[in-house]
Formats: structure tokens, C-alpha cells, sequence
């Protein structure tokens, strides 16, 4: 590991320190939200956050990580600017402010959605259209492919209905990151149904 010094900034210089990943999961002993923020205040740098989604505070499998992220969140009032990863997750974060802090839109940070496409481990970035002929049929399921969000129960229900209807001319198209998690049963399914 290499450590670069920042040095310190005319606020009205106008630099700025983006930070992309969630500052609570870290292997440090406590969240780095805060001192993030703070040090670059002290540097005259303005900041900036990607931000994913408040899916800790609702998922009853993610609760240990909960207090973390909503505390996250919270801080995250402290910036100048943050980024979505989607206008679902701008409109999430919003109302957590609104709503959970009582902030005022005056009081708060720049809020500025900038949707990311997902990529998968498997393949390349898919940047053509996929090309399908006036009848095909096709089921279309858009989302990150995670272990929560039940695509390989799609998967398998979709497999038993090939198996059940061996002459069918649907597709199953699945469009989204991919989870580590589910490599290799994605790899399973799409190498014994292509």
C-alpha cells in the first residue's frame, strides 16, 4: 500500500474528493464516514458520495450491518454532494432524509442520481443490441443478480418449465451485476440452456 498525501486546498479552488465505496464496511476497528468527511473539510476538499441503497435498514438478513449503514446515512448529510446509483435509490435517500432526520431540502446535500449499468464476471459489457427476430418470446429480468432477489428460483422455474414444454421457443434473459455468490450456478445455467 502506497500513501499519497493531500495536501491543503482552497475550498473555493474548487477540488473535491469522491468517494465511491460505503464507508461503514471497512477493515478498520469503526466506521470511516465521519473522519472521511472531516479531513477533507480540513483539506479544502468538497465531497462527494456514491451512494448504493438503504437495503441493510430493510432486510431482516443484513441487521447486524443496520445501525452501521443508518448512522452511514445520516452522515452522509454532511457532504456536498451525493451520487445515486439510481433514481430509486435518489428517491430512497431523499425520503430518509426528509422523513427519518427531518432535514430540510435547504439543509441538505446535493442529490444527483447518476444510474450505473450493471456488468457481469461471465462476459464482456454487452454495448450492442441484443438482436431477436419479430416473434421471438422472451422473458426479460433486469436487476443485479443477487441472492435476495430470487433469480435462480426464476432460473430453476423456468428450467422445469423447458423441461415440461421441450419444444418451446421462450427465453429466459437475465440483465444485471452479478453476485459472486451466484457465479457458478448462472455459469451452470446458462452453459446446459444455450
Amino acid at each position: 500500500n502506497t500513501t499519497i498525501p493531500v495536501g491543503k486546498h482552497e475550498l473555493a479552488a474548487g477540488h473535491w474528493l469522491v468517494v465511491p465505496e460505503v464507508t461503514h464496511i471497512t477493515y478498520q476497528a469503526q466506521p470511516m464516514t465521519l473522519d472521511v468527511l472531516m479531513e477533507a473539510k480540513r483539506q479544502g476538499l468538497k465531497t462527494a458520495f456514491v451512494y448504493y441503497d438503504a437495503t441493510p435498514l430493510s432486510r431482516a438478513d443484513l441487521n447486524e450491518m443496520a445501525s452501521n449503514h443508518e448512522t452511514y446515512m445520516q452522515q452522509l448529510l454532511l457532504s456536498d454532494l451525493i451520487v445515486p446509483i439510481s433514481n430509486w435509490s435518489a428517491r430512497e435517500l431523499t425520503s430518509f432524509f426528509h422523513v427519518h432526520e427531518e432535514a430540510v431540502l435547504t439543509q441538505t446535500p446535493r442529490i444527483a442520481a447518476l444510474p450505473l449499468p450493471g456488468e457481469s464476471q461471465l462476459a464482456s459489457r454487452v454495448t450492442k443490441p441484443v438482436t431477436l427476430n419479430e416473434t421471438s418470446k422472451f422473458i426479460l429480468s433486469i436487476g443485479s443478480i443477487v441472492p435476495h432477489k430470487n433469480q435462480v428460483a426464476l432460473i430453476h422455474a423456468f428450467e422445469r418449465y423447458c423441461e415440461a414444454y421441450p419444444e418451446t421457443d421462450w427465453q429466459l434473459l437475465l440483465a444485471g451485476n452479478l453476485h459472486p455468490d451466484l457465479i457458478s450456478e448462472i455459469k451452470r445455467a446458462t452453459e446446459q440452456n444455450s
